[in-house]
């Protein structure tokens, strides 16, 4: 009986990992598709949003966002933005 309620909590766990991780994907994809059509100021907002929702998926993409951030950043003057990155980075 143990086993199987393990099992059947283990199941449930995956499948709403799964439900979140396409969550994410969609909101991702959203994002990447906004940031082709918006000012060098939302684009700021985006990379910011892509460096966090990529975080717990892939840490090579979280810094290559991180990247961009601190790069417009600089580019704007925008010491906030330019500290979230450096976090980001850290």
């Amino acid at each position: 009986m143990k086993k199987t309620y393990c099992i059947f909590i283990l199941i449930i766990n995956l499948f709403l990992i799964n439900n979140i991780i396409a969550d994410n994907q969609q909101v991702i994809d959203s994002l990447l598709n906004e940031l082709k059509h918006s000012s060098d100021n939302e684009q700021i907002k985006i990379y910011k949003a892509l460096s966090n929702l990529y975080q717990g998926v892939s840490s090579e993409k979280s810094l290559e966002y991180s990247k961009k951030l601190l790069e417009l950043a600089i580019k704007l003057k925008d010491k906030e933005a330019e500290a979230d990155a450096l976090i980001q980075l850290v």
